[in-house]
């Protein structure tokens, strides 16, 4: 029986994607979950499932799904330059909050800045690791993660980190 659900899930997977590709995040993330119940061990759904909610905006649900998909795989790449996107997506809304707030405090300004700052670290890291696994790993729109480390680095005013991530993107 779990075969049979397992392989029922893996036929799911392709609809999912067809879904994702023509933009439609919501039934990309249903077929996905309906996958997750028949298969709930399967890293590649709970990945998929991530990048849906990171790409719907959804930071912690992702988060969630790409915890769970390296709990179940821990080398497993996608999922783990997916999570690093993910901490830096969250990190960049935190700033544009703070950024917004005009009457903070001194101590909750500098508190949010502190968070911020892990976040980055957090992104880079996860998204260092998962290109030392597999240098010309690409995200689900077939773009280079080194794209996205470029673009941390970038907000982070590390240009010459930026310039040689665009760089590795670029080859």
């Amino acid at each position: 029986r779990r075969l049979e659900s397992a392989v029922l899930a893996g036929g799911l997977l392709p609809l999912g994607e067809r879904q994702f590709r023509a933009g439609d995040l919501t039934g990309a993330r249903d077929t996905y979950l309906r996958a997750l119940k028949l298969d709930e061990v399967n890293p590649i759904i709970q990945y998929k499932l991530g990048y849906v909610y990171v790409s719907a905006d959804d930071y912690d649900t992702a988060e969630h799904y790409l915890l769970r998909a390296l709990e179940l795989e821990p080398d497993f790449a996608p999922a783990t330059a997916a999570l690093g996107f993910t901490y830096r997506r969250m990190a960049e809304r935190k700033e544009k909050a703070v950024k917004q707030q005009n009457g903070q405090d001194d101590l909750a300004k500098s508190r949010h800045l502190l968070e911020i700052s892990d976040l980055y670290s957090k992104a880079e890291n996860y998204l260092i690791t998962a290109l030392k696994r597999s240098p010309k790993l690409v995200d689900e729109d077939n773009e280079s993660w080194y794209g996205s480390l470029g673009g941390l680095y970038r907000r982070r005013g590390q240009i010459d980190q930026a310039v040689d991530a665009y760089l590795n993107a670029a080859a």
